[in-house]
């Protein structure tokens, strides 16, 4: 595999997938929604803390995180397609998170200051990475001592043939 094709088919798709999981937000969350409290449960998020959620595609989980971390804590919301950074900056700003930063920025090299952040969030981002490892160093770079970071992923679709209906679904809404 071609990394740099691969993460620009990846980030090709997410742009083009950003208007349709828009649309679609409310129903995508509500089945998602046990999964992200599994991670902010994993998390163990208290107020003051810093959060990211890497890959957050629409920044679902980071903006449950942050009315958690009130006051004095905040989130960083980041993913690598501009369309879903600026429909996460969207819906931050609609239902009032100003403890929120949303921004484009890669899994993989992550911008952030070493040591910075009190967890690390990522609800099916890892497994859609080139370089998943890289992603993960990254992370725990980004994480001060004790930190926690709490990842859901999918198994491998012999394990999870459930997953071809989803995926059916979701391009026959154009949502994937």
């Amino acid at each position: 595999m071609d990394a740099e094709e691969y993460r620009a088919d990846s980030r090709d798709s997410w742009e083009q997938a950003a208007k349709g999981w828009t649309s679609r937000r409310e129903d995508m969350q509500a089945s998602a929604l046990p999964v992200s409290q599994r991670l902010i449960e994993g998390a163990a998020l208290k107020p003051g803390h810093e959060v990211l959620e890497v890959a957050a595609g629409l920044g679902d989980t980071g903006l449950l995180a942050a009315s958690l971390v009130k006051p004095g804590g905040r989130v960083v919301i980041p993913d690598g397609a501009d369309a879903m950074v600026e429909a996460a900056k969207a819906h931050a700003e609609a239902v009032g998170a100003d403890n929120v930063e949303v921004r484009q920025m890669e899994a993989e090299w992550l911008d952030v200051q070493t040591a910075s952040f009190d967890a690390v969030l990522s609800r099916w981002g890892y497994m859609l990475l080139a370089d998943p490892e890289a992603a993960l160093r990254e992370a725990r770079r980004g994480l001060k001592p004790g930190g926690r970071i709490a990842l859901a992923v999918w198994a491998p679709m012999q394990e999870n043939p459930w997953i071809g209906v989803i995926q059916a679904q979701l391009l026959g809404r154009g949502l994937a």
